[in-house]
């Protein structure tokens, strides 16, 4: 009898050991969490490069490049910049003729030859940057700037991304990173890229035509070269990752989150064919390195059926990581869905397409996840849910094709209406999208994106306006004069990650200039039955090369 006393009490203070070890790691995990949640991580720099190694052409003479095509207002001042890839002279002189207004002097920085300059009128102004080397040999670039007569709001976004790019551009490392190396290096770096890229720049892109296409390409290769990894993946419970029966996938960073924005940017590059040069992939194509990156993100798929299964989490170097959390999910999520979306099309290439169980394993971690109220939470569903988990789940959902009216899309729709100005998650440490997190702005922006969600809500609410209010305007997280962003309140808390973001966040795709009217009359207020003289003829273009052709008056009589 005594000896079962024993062994009941035993029993008993095991039970109480593992329920208070758990309560402890969790607590420890969220302490974890809260400590480094602002901490900016030390900058490591295993190897700047020297930026004036790269600014030279294979050419004889110099080759200049103006900055693109911009978009500005009257009174506003603007920076106007260029830059020089020298030839067999490394010194000069650079003349700017801005509509008319003359700048010169020596150039001291070929990277950034700026001078700063209002226009007073509205229309398509041209700046023409020449430069003369120390052996008189000359190249010449021009720029067109689009001045619309009133500040509008268009074109502040379009000049806000503008200027984010210049300043992304600035301060770019000359081995291609930006911020730091390791884990966020790659992140930030693969937003940095892909920043440009959406708007246009390539690596690929004619640099004679492209300022910011070697930029875009150092990036990439510092990713590439210097980051890409293989490693040996098998088949998996739920099936066989490896469509390309080489038993290898590939990483960019052994960080899930990391790793998943390094793949976005590389599957954006428009590049397939390209052939790296040096590191783990020498000799891959990007296709084929988009591929075996595919690959690894499904061999990588979390398969334990008592802790998450279908999602990902935190590491990308296990075939099992043993659980799963809707803040990690969404990278691998994206990048499959960039890798697919990016090769669809290709000529001389079948499509890159993930193995369909990984879209059935998904599916249980999303019905695992997804809370009562409508969100979608962290490790479990009803637990610690918020907006940035809640358009996780919306953008993991678009990847399986569900429908925008389905009851999952439409409750979590109804849940970021209802929380949508929410300082914090329940009062905690953890900042929402309008305080600080512009990580959960990028979510945000892909599943409203995907979904091609202008409106929802009460109101209706227009996530477009609100957040590109916020962006430009707000005092304590909008945009500097610089061009750059703020340091975030979570994840993104230095100003490289935060100012990719943001670009990215705005950018929309391919935007409509639209004409604007304006009404004016110097004869108010009158009495009644009093004639009033009203007129139009401030109306403008946002498009200079654009016309009004027809008008119309429409009086409340």
């Amino acid at each position: 009898m005594k000896t079962k006393i024993i062994y009941l009490f035993l029993i008993c203070l095991l039970m109480i050991s593992i329920s208070s070890w758990a309560d402890s790691f969790e607590n420890n995990a969220l302490d974890l969490i809260q400590k480094y949640k602002n901490l900016q991580p030390a900058p490591v720099h295993n190897e700047t490069g020297n930026w004036n190694n790269i600014m030279h052409s294979n050419r004889v003479d110099p080759m200049v490049n103006c900055m693109p095509y911009y978009y500005s207002w009257v009174g506003r001042e603007i920076t106007i910049w260029g830059n020089v890839h020298w030839g067999d002279d490394e010194t000069g002189t650079y003349e700017w003729d801005v509509d008319g207004t003359i700048y010169s002097g020596t150039v001291t920085d070929a990277r950034y030859i700026a001078v700063s300059h209002t226009f007073n009128t509205g229309g398509l102004k041209t700046a023409t940057l020449t430069v003369t080397d120390g052996l008189g040999n000359i190249d010449v670039d021009q720029v067109s700037i689009n001045v619309i007569p009133i500040v509008d709001k268009q074109q502040r976004i379009n000049a806000a991304i503008e200027d984010g790019l210049r300043w992304l551009y600035l301060n770019q490392y000359a081995t291609g990173y930006w911020y730091t190396t390791g884990e966020y290096g790659v992140g930030t770096t693969g937003l940095a890229v892909l920043a440009f890229e959406e708007n246009g720049h390539h690596g690929n892109n004619d640099l004679d035509e492209d300022i910011y296409a070697e930029t875009v390409q150092l990036g990439l290769d510092w990713i590439v070269n210097s980051n890409g990894t293989t490693i040996a993946i098998g088949t998996q419970p739920a099936g066989d990752p490896d469509t390309d029966g080489d038993g290898i996938g590939v990483y960019f960073s052994g960080s899930v989150y990391a790793n998943g924005i390094a793949c976005l940017a590389v599957a954006a590059g428009d590049q397939p064919d390209k052939i790296i040069e040096t590191g783990a992939l020498a000799g891959m194509t990007y296709y084929e390195a988009m591929e075996d990156a595919m690959n690894g993100i499904a061999w990588n798929q979390t398969d334990d059926p008592s802790a998450g299964r279908g999602g990902w989490r935190y590491n990308t170097y296990y075939d099992n990581y043993g659980s799963s959390d809707n803040s990690a999910v969404q990278w691998p999520v994206l990048a499959l869905h960039a890798i697919e979306e990016n090769t669809n099309d290709l000529p001389f290439h079948d499509p890159i397409i993930a193995p369909s169980w990984v879209a059935d394993e998904l599916q249980l971690w999303l019905e695992y996840s997804v809370c009562d109220n409508g969100s979608f939470g962290y490790t479990y569903g009803n637990y610690w849910p918020n907006n940035a988990k809640t358009v996780s789940g919306m953008a993991s959902h678009y990847y399986l094709e569900t429908a925008q009216t389905a009851d999952v899309i439409q409750n979590a729709l109804d849940y970021l209406d209802i929380h949508w100005t929410d300082p914090s998650y329940d009062g905690s440490w953890y900042a929402e999208m309008f305080y600080g997190n512009y990580y959960a702005l990028y979510g945000l922006k892909k599943a409203m994106e995907f979904y091609d969600i202008t409106t929802f809500g009460t109101g209706p609410r227009d996530w477009y306006e609100d957040v590109s209010d916020y962006l430009l305007d707000d005092p304590s997280y909008g945009q500097y004069v610089d061009g750059n962003w703020p340091n975030g309140a979570n994840w993104f808390t230095f100003t490289h990650g935060t100012t990719a973001v943001s670009v990215l966040v705005l950018t929309r795709g391919v935007v409509t200039l639209q004409p604007v009217a304006v009404i004016r009359s110097s004869s108010l207020p009158q009495p009644t039955d009093t004639p009033i003289t009203f007129s139009g003829q401030e109306s403008y273009h946002q498009d200079i090369e654009e016309f009004i052709t027809t008008w119309e008056w429409d009086f409340d009589a």
